[in-house]
Parts: C-alpha cells; structure tokens; sequence
C-alpha cells in the first residue's frame, strides 16, 4: 500500500458506514502510516501522512458523532502516544518526566 501505490480508505464502497467501518478505517490509517497521525501534529509529516492525519481526524470526528462512547477510549489513546506509553506506569512516569523538562 506504500510507495505509488495509492491508499483506499473504503475498497468495498460502502455508502452507509457503521461505527466500526470507521474504526477500521481509522485503524488501516494508523497501520500505513503510524501512530503520529493519531495526535495531528503535522510537523516532520510527508504529504501523504498529512493527508492521513486529516482523514483520521475526520473519521474520529464522524465516529464520535456516531457512537459517543468512544471519546474517553481515544483520549486514553492520545495520552498513551503523546507519553509514548505501553502501560499506566509508563504514563505517569513519562508525563512527570516532560513536566520536569518543561515540555
């Protein structure tokens, strides 16, 4: 899917999408172009991974809209990335860190 070859975000072209079509889009999105997209930080991004930052941001707006439920799950997930956390531990440890930093 990398190189020219070009990204379908939808191959089967469904017009009506459930809220777990748009996690898997999201999902594909994040494995083609890593995890970085999930924070929208555009910086050092190719134009391709910008793109795909855009494309997530929307599904994840759309998924929101769609099943609220998933807000507090992707806000955990954007503290695990931003942190670049595995674990709880790490987390806490890795937010301490940076706020001892001045990050």
């Amino acid at each position: 899917m990398t190189n020219d070859s070009h990204f379908v975000l939808n191959p089967t072209g469904k017009k009506i999408l459930t809220p777990t079509d748009l996690l898997d889009m999201r999902n594909r999105l994040v494995k083609e172009y890593g995890e970085k997209i999930i924070l929208g930080s555009k910086e050092h991004m190719t134009t391709k991974e910008k793109v795909a930052c855009v494309a997530y941001k929307t599904l994840t707006d759309q998924l929101h809209k769609l099943a609220p439920d998933t807000v507090k799950p992707d806000k955990m997930t954007e503290l695990y990335v931003k942190y670049k956390a595995s674990n709880i531990f790490e987390l806490i440890i890795n937010y301490i860190k940076m706020r001892i930093s001045g990050h």
